[in-house]
């Protein structure tokens, strides 16, 4: 028995994703790698999920943390999005966007922070 560590589940419920993610790595053997972004106005918040890097979640720590468990062999990249009042042709177009983004993320960060040589510990699909 294990868990999925999902790096924006947290947020729906008020934690901090960090604190999460660190609590349930070393039992993980999964994950889904996504970002999200709070948005408040005066009748509170909005949750929505955007492109890897583009949100509100620390995702090179979380980064980290998921890649120090010896139990997860990948990357799994997820986004959760919101098509909005978009027709479904732009909201697939809109979709496929920010998978290529979150895809690019990982591997743009690596070579500007010193992760790209961890990368290939992961398959990214």
């Amino acid at each position: 028995v294990g868990v999925c560590v999902d790096t924006n589940n947290s947020l729906m419920v008020g934690e901090d994703p960090l604190t999460a993610i660190r609590k349930l790595a070393p039992v993980s053997f999964t994950n889904h790698f996504s970002d999200h972004r709070i948005d408040f106005d005066q009748y509170g918040c909005r949750i929505t999920g955007v492109a890897t890097g583009n949100g509100d979640i620390p995702m090179r720590e979380a980064y980290q943390i998921i890649k120090a468990n010896p139990n997860m062999k990948r990357l799994n990249i997820e986004v959760e999005f919101d098509p909005g009042a978009d027709g479904r042709e732009e909201a697939r177009r809109r979709e496929y966007q920010a998978v290529v983004d979150s895809i690019r993320h990982p591997r743009g960060a690596g070579r500007q922070s010193g992760i790209s040589a961890l990368m290939p510990k992961f398959s990214i699909q």
